[in-house]
Formats: structure tokens, sequence, C-alpha cells
């Protein structure tokens, strides 16, 4: 708010003089006497702009209304507003929901470790499954399961809720880092809500699955908005494909155009 002082030989003419400039909402804060009349100190409180429109194409996207706006105010909001990186150094624990991919992607983590020269422990940690299907898919690679969770390099985890406070007991205790595996294709409010809890359980990472089938990033971006670091991307469905970094430029090639299963080779 802006002060602004005006004088008259009298009280309504120092009022009269403020409204002529300031517009008849005009507000008197403060008079006094000086010589030769009075002054008073008078401001206008000014309406607030109205926020600009969330633009199309991130509408389109269905992203949160708040990000959006965040992300169209600067060409550099991404990497400002959203968090990206590597996976952290060590062992990792795949955690998530039932169904989000956290089996393919412990094959193909350990499919790009192979390549990268090192042979890596994975486990099965899944006490309501056998572990049968990651068996078979590690013998692609030609690795094994490895047996104990708390040396292994990658954990493989049962598909958990989240808010159901018993089921945090299926997890392993290791020291392994946790990292939240999430589709891309759930509701933004859904996304953001789980992503949030897992966070508050330790999640640091974030792989997004799916986004082969999830022409939107909403969902995904809603997530990312909670903290987690953005880290790899499965665009594909097939077993040997390899997981992408996820960048500022990836997401902002994808968000540039309209959303369309056409369209999901970026």
């Amino acid at each position: 708010m802006k002060l602004h002082l005006f004088t008259g030989k009298d009280t309504a003419a120092a009022i009269a003089a403020a409204r002529a400039a300031l517009g008849p909402e005009a507000l008197v804060l403060e008079q006094r006497r000086v010589k030769g009349g009075v002054e008073i100190t008078a401001s206008v409180e000014r309406a607030q702009e109205e926020a600009p429109p969330v633009p199309d194409i991130l509408a389109a996207h269905g992203v949160p209304e708040p990000l959006a706006r965040a992300l169209a105010a600067s060409p550099l909001a991404l990497p400002a507003r959203l968090r990206f990186g590597a996976l952290p150094p060590g062992p990792v624990m795949l955690v998530g929901p039932p169904g989000a991919g956290k089996t393919l992607a412990a094959i193909r983590l350990a499919t790009s470790a192979l390549l990268g020269g090192r042979c890596p422990c994975v486990t099965n940690a899944d006490a309501r499954r056998a572990g049968g299907e990651l068996a078979a898919l590690l013998a692609v690679p030609g690795l094994a399961p490895h047996a104990d969770a708390a040396s292994a390099d990658i954990v493989d985890t049962a598909g958990i809720d989240i808010f159901d406070a018993a089921a945090h007991a299926e997890l392993p205790r290791t020291g392994a880092a946790r990292v939240l595996v999430l589709p891309a294709d759930l509701d933004p409010a859904c996304a953001a809500e789980t992503a949030r809890a897992w966070h508050g359980w330790g999640c640091t990472h974030l792989i997004a699955t799916r986004l082969d089938l999830s022409p939107r990033l909403g969902a995904l971006l809603a997530a990312a908005d909670t903290g987690l670091v953005l880290a790899l991307a499965s665009l594909s469905g097939a077993t040997g494909a390899a997981m992408l970094p996820l960048t500022p430029a990836f997401l902002a090639r994808r968000l540039a155009r309209a959303p369309s299963r056409r369209h999901l080779d970026a």
C-alpha cells in the first residue's frame, strides 16, 4: 500500500484533493492540522490483478492449476520448481502401489548395470509372491535372484497401499534408498497424494512408468511437485527396453504438444 499526503484549507478540501488524485476509493488513514489548513494521509487499495489463465496446453495435460501457473510464468520454471537427478548411488528398494511396474523396473535397472560392467544382486522381497516372475525375467540377461534383501543392490517389493499402516510392515528393513515407482496414467490428485505419502515414508526419487500409455503428464508433474527427484521414465512395455533419464528438456518437449496417443515417441 502506497501512502500519499494531501493538504487543504480544511478536511473536506484535503479529502477532495485526495479523491481527485486517487479516485473515489481513496482511504483517509490520518489527518492533522498544519500551517494553512489540514493535511491528510491517504491511500487506495488496488484490486489485485486477475491471475492469468492457465495455458490451454497445460490444462489439456491435466497439470494442477497452481503448478500450471508456475510453469507458464517462465521457461526456466521446470528445473526451478521440480527436482531432477540420477538415482542415488548404492542399493535401491523399488516401492509403490500394486501394478506400478516395479518388477519390470528392477529388471531394467539390472540390465543397465550389466551393460555398465557390473553384475547386480537383485532380490524379491514380496512375501505374497514366490518371485517366479522376477526369476524368469532375470534369466534373460543371465542373472539369478539374490537371496538376501539386506545385501542386494536392487530390491523388488510388494505393491502396497501406502495409506494402510499395516502394509508398511511388508517392506524389508534395509539401508537401500527407497525409490517410488509410479504409473504416469493416474489421476493427478491421486498421484500427488500417493507421492506425498511415500515421500513422507522415506522415498527420495521417482521412476515413472507407463509413459508409453499416458499422453498426459499431469499425474507425473503433480507427483514430482511433492519434492521427489525425477529420475527415470519407462517409455516402452518391452522387457529389454531401457529406461530414459527424466530431464527438463524431455518434459518440455512432451508438454509443448497436445496430448495424443499418436504422439508418444518423445
